[in-house]
């Protein structure tokens, strides 16, 4: 390698590229979208869940993980893996919380 030439960080690591992020962040949104989905489902279901109860709030990210890891393991693939593999429990916790406090 010649050191007179700058190197690219991306180029070292490509999980890092900013494609690769982008990629990521949209992955995430798209989670969240389906999270959110779930997570009505579950309220409706529930309708006297109430903001704060963490015992409501754990059921609902259990469920909406749940339900998430069971598409994940169905599509398969990158997308699958990342359910799997923790992204399904994030979209979870995250929308969870907004949708147990809407009316």
């Amino acid at each position: 390698m010649n050191n007179s030439q700058p190197t690219n960080p991306h180029r070292l690591n490509p999980d890092r590229s900013p494609s690769r992020t982008l990629q990521s962040l949209h992955l995430s949104q798209e989670f969240e979208k389906l999270a959110l989905f779930i997570a009505q489902t579950w309220k409706e279901e529930h309708p006297d869940a109430r903001p704060d109860s963490l015992e409501d709030f754990e059921a609902c990210v259990q469920y909406v993980t749940t339900e998430l890891a069971i598409a994940g393991r169905a599509v398969g693939g990158v997308t699958g893996l990342s359910l799997l593999c923790g992204e399904a429990s994030k979209a979870a916790r995250s929308v969870c919380w907004r949708v147990l406090a809407s009316e």
